[in-house]
């Protein structure tokens, strides 16, 4: 792959990949405090098929807030524009769709996003499944497509510590 689409690409992936809107609705049932993250992002098709990527990353969040603070270091680039995400939810757990557009480096790109989040041990925990399809739209080239699934592990770990 070219190397001058390498860096873009990673950088298009987090900031698309579970972009968060201020207004969409608290995910219930989290409990506030501080919280631990861990994602691991495996490309299913496209040029970087079979490789896997992970993060990890701790945030404070506010009660009902763990399930977006989750997805908050995934909006880098800070330029992604998302369609309010279209939720549902059960007594079991959440799911989200969405799709943002987002230009990194001067190379546009379209992601669909849809995930789901089930919360466990009473508000403390949550593990969050998704699959994300980006189309980049390098100028010069023919699109190029890659398919992703993301699983993030999320762990209260306590109390937010005072700055």
């Amino acid at each position: 792959m070219n190397k001058r689409l390498i860096a873009p690409l990673a950088l298009v992936l987090l900031s698309g990949a579970l972009c968060v809107r201020a207004d969409t609705p608290p995910f219930a049932h989290l409990q506030g405090g501080e919280w631990s993250y861990h994602s691991v992002i495996t490309f299913t098709s496209g040029v970087m098929a079979g490789r896997t990527a992970t993060n990890g990353w701790k945030t404070c969040a506010r009660e009902g807030q763990a399930g977006e603070a989750a997805m908050k270091p995934h909006s880098a680039s800070g330029d992604a524009s998302c369609s309010v995400p279209t939720r549902s939810h059960d007594k079991t757990g959440y799911r989200s769709v969405m799709t943002c557009t987002t230009t990194a480096q001067g190379i546009p790109s379209t992601i669909k996003e849809d995930f789901t989040l089930n919360p466990g041990n009473g508000g403390r925990s949550f593990k969050a499944h998704g699959t994300v399809e980006q189309r980049m739209d390098v100028p010069g080239m023919s699109s190029r497509t890659t398919q992703m699934t993301i699983d993030i592990d999320g762990h209260r770990t306590g109390a937010c510590s005072a700055d």
